[in-house]
């Protein structure tokens, strides 16, 4: 995890409507490392680290409004897509 890395709420698909339910964001690099195994044949440690697969930079810029999204990039034949909300997609590129 670098001090620059962007963060990201994880969606996990619950029940929204719990106004007392904690949400905290998570490094962007656990989120997605954990879509990415989580979706694909790949292991954790292929995927990490993740800076090393897309601009922190970039995926900051597009989390936080400041670019058009979504960023797609490629992990090991894995195209992973980000949008503003930081929603994560995988599928097999």
């Amino acid at each position: 995890m670098s001090a620059d890395e962007p963060y990201i709420v994880r969606d996990e698909g619950g029940d929204t409507d719990d106004a007392d339910a904690w949400i905290a964001p998570e490094p962007a690099s656990d989120v997605i490392a954990d879509a990415i195994v989580a979706k694909s044949d790949l292991t954790r440690d292929a995927v990490e680290p993740l800076e090393e697969h897309v601009d922190f930079e970039i995926l900051r810029a597009v989390l936080t409004g400041e670019t058009e999204p979504p960023v797609t990039f490629d992990v090991e034949g894995v195209a992973v897509t980000v949008d503003r909300d930081g929603a994560v997609g995988i599928s097999e590129s």
